[in-house]
């Protein structure tokens, strides 16, 4: 750990205990705030970008730098693979492929203090029905914000 790195840290836990919220650090495209766990001292900062997205004229091309954002953006959401809802692992099988469930994701999130669980997933029974029974069954141990999107849909963070 450098030194950099280090004051960093100090000063995470300071802000965390005196003014008992999550730190606000400065990165590479602006400021972002953590998570610190409820059941230990621990402070994560998920999700940061760590350069412009891939798409449209910069898909299959080398990684261009972050775009700079205003404000702090909240590090607070965990995007999960859910192959199959928990009830369907016999039928198809997913830890034999390496994915999770639902459950998996949901249970995982909730460990790890998160407040907003993507959920994307690889099945295509149940499309009508889908957003709807993964969000329960994610709610069922999660006590945060479930977001199921549909294929190509488009969900601001």
């Amino acid at each position: 750990m450098n030194k950099r790195q280090l004051a960093l840290s100090v000063i995470a836990m300071v802000a965390t205990f005196v003014w008992g919220q999550s730190p606000i650090v400065k990165v590479e495209g602006g400021y972002v705030q953590g998570v610190t766990s409820t059941s230990s001292d621990i402070t994560v900062f998920r999700g940061i970008p760590y350069a412009a997205p891939p798409v449209g004229d910069l898909r299959w091309k080398r990684p261009q730098p972050v775009v700079k954002w205003k404000g702090v953006r909240k590090a607070d959401w965990l995007m999960s693979e859910a192959f199959r809802l928990y009830e369907d692992r016999d039928r198809f099988l997913p830890y034999e492929k390496h994915h999770s469930t639902v459950l998996d994701a949901a249970c995982l999130a909730e460990s790890l203090s998160v407040r907003n669980l993507i959920l994307y997933h690889t099945e295509d029974r149940t499309l009508d029905s889908r957003r709807q029974r993964y969000t329960a069954e994610a709610m069922t141990v999660f006590s945060g914000l479930v977001v199921v999107p549909d294929d190509l849909e488009r969900i601001i963070l």
